[in-house]
């Protein structure tokens, strides 16, 4: 299967065997788009409920999660900490909660710059698997699903998202 995406120059060759990674027919995919900071803890409380009217799974999958699952190796090299250095040593004198969001969109802009704008949604589809896996484990494949991404942050994250899952992605803001 090959999946061509013009609007942002991609061009995706799956096999037969990783189309496991795309959304199967049971699932559907939220991709929340909104700015760092914003609660949305009444949102999620809604969804979870109309989910579990449906008889559907709710699993919240947060895509700042892959700063912390990198940082150890990534963003902790001797080639980002000066970057990240510089940006906390500009942030002293805002407030601890103004600073950790400050110092995590800053990472996101780190990590995107040094690989793909798109990252934090491969991140996601990469979750999602990781979670479709273990409830195959549990016998549970057959049963509906959403997964709630929250949140994307650069147009190429929709983008690939809307290119790779176009049936089963809905974009919200």
């Amino acid at each position: 299967m090959e999946i061509k995406n013009e609007e942002i120059g991609d061009q995706f060759k799956i096999s037969d065997k990783e189309t496991n990674l795309l959304p199967q027919a049971n699932e559907v995919i939220l991709a929340l788009v909104q700015p760092t900071g914003t609660n949305l803890s009444v949102i999620k409380d809604r969804l979870k409920e109309s989910c579990s009217k449906i008889n559907a799974d709710f699993h919240e999958i947060n895509l700042t999660e892959l700063l912390t699952d990198l940082s150890d190796i990534f963003l902790n090299s001797t080639i980002m900490q000066p970057k990240i250095a510089k940006f906390a040593k500009d942030e002293e004198k805002a407030s601890d909660s103004f600073r950790d969001l400050s110092m995590k969109m800053h990472k996101g802009t780190i990590l995107r710059e040094t690989t793909r704008n798109d990252i934090f949604a491969i991140y996601g589809l990469a979750r999602i698997y990781e979670v479709r896996q273990q409830l195959y484990r549990n016998m549970n494949a057959l049963k509906k699903r959403v997964f709630l991404l929250n949140s994307l942050k650069h147009p190429d994250e929709s983008k690939l998202l809307r290119c790779l899952c176009p049936k089963s992605i809905l974009i919200r803001s």
